[in-house]
């Protein structure tokens, strides 16, 4: 099952509903037994496609052949993947309490056996609303060598400290472990540098009213297309999750919050017949337009 996340509806673009994934993601989410291969399904509402590569270096994950987003479901297990867990500040939890927690227990993750590197996020826009986040939303990625990797780094701090310490301190709303669509490699630096916007937008497939794989990859190619032409996109990535073929994530890079804005307000972005096949008959399960705030490696 998928937990739905607020896409990146904060214009247009993160058109978000919400979506549950299945499939793990980041250590961060997944507390011993969850490290297993289970998402959340966030139900936060936005608007962002689910864009597919054409950044060449971070993983733009493609569909499968039958455009469901499984593509990734029959690789080995010996591939990287990455855990992506978009987690809400619980109402009582101070920000600096947060952070701490989050950091002691990023840092006893990035050294289990497999791990590769590990991006922070926080969310600028919530596509749900059009508004900054409340409480705050963080966006994590974290790379592992494979899925039994990571699962077995995150079941080695189930019961520690680290864990007890931070998972109590949010809620989930999205959770699962990730793969390119395309299948090609993983560079999570490419993911937006200093100054850009990250924009994260996740489907579940299962959601939509007679879905029909062929239509739904024919509007999606079209719709990255139109918008990979804009000023001001840097580059689209899509994944797919190994464990749920309803399960694709849609991340665009932008120079910064102002490109994303001009794109995601102009009528003839909005208008045009890619965005309503797409953006109207697809939207994402919620979303997020989010700033980097660090990367951490082994």
């Amino acid at each position: 099952m998928f937990t739905a996340c607020g896409d990146d509806g904060g214009g247009a673009d993160a058109t978000g509903s919400s979506t549950s994934t299945s499939g793990s993601t980041t250590a961060e989410a997944t507390s011993g037994a969850e490290a297993d291969a289970s998402t959340t399904s966030a139900s936060t509402t936005g608007s962002t496609e689910g864009t597919s590569s054409t950044g060449a270096d971070a993983t733009g994950a493609s569909e499968s052949s039958e455009g469901d987003g499984s593509s990734s479901s029959g690789e080995p297990d010996d591939t990287d993947v990455v855990g992506l867990i978009i987690r809400r500040l619980g109402r009582d939890t101070e920000l600096a309490t947060f952070e701490a927690a989050r950091d002691a227990y990023r840092v006893a993750l990035s050294m289990e056996d497999g791990a590769v590197i590990d991006r922070e996020y926080e969310a600028a826009v919530d596509f749900s609303t059009g508004m900054p986040a409340t409480p705050q939303v963080f966006v994590g990625m974290t790379q592992f060598s494979s899925a039994a990797s990571f699962q077995a780094g995150a079941m080695a701090l189930n019961g520690a400290d680290a864990e007890n310490d931070y998972f109590p301190l949010f809620d989930v709303e999205f959770f699962g472990l990730l793969r390119p669509r395309d299948g090609g490699s993983i560079d999570l630096t490419a993911l937006a540098e200093d100054g850009q916007v990250l924009e994260v937008a996740p489907r579940d497939l299962s959601t939509y009213d007679d879905f029909d794989p062929k239509t739904y990859a024919q509007a999606r190619d079209a719709f990255i297309e139109v918008l990979s032409a804009r000023e001001g996109v840097v580059a689209e990535f899509q994944w797919v999750s190994p464990f749920d073929p309803n399960v694709a994530v849609g991340m665009t890079v932008y120079e910064d919050q102002d490109a994303w804005q001009a794109i995601w307000t102009d009528p003839t972005f909005l208008e045009s017949e890619a965005f309503t096949d797409f953006i109207g008959g697809f939207p994402p399960n919620g979303g997020y337009l989010n700033v980097p705030v660090d990367t951490l490696l082994p």
